[in-house]
């Protein structure tokens, strides 16, 4: 486990100068997600649960995330 997110860490590093700002932001954020998946199916033992399948899309997370700073 702790290599595929040492590899996965030097892979981005590897990548970041020829990538934008918007794809580093997504690519960290597709990996968190799936480190998340990966730790809930391992919490659960019957496996997917609909919390663990429950994943939000980059673009609908910043949506949420614009509606909550935005001042009223």
């Amino acid at each position: 486990m702790s290599f595929l997110i040492t590899a996965a860490f030097l892979a981005i590093l590897f990548l970041l100068p020829g990538c934008s700002t918007d794809t580093i932001k997504r690519m960290a954020y597709g990996s968190v997600q799936s480190y998340g998946q990966e730790k809930c199916q391992q919490n659960i033992p019957s496996g997917w649960s609909k919390d663990c399948q429950r994943k939000e899309s980059y673009d609908e997370y910043q949506r949420k995330r614009q509606e909550v700073n935005q001042p009223n």
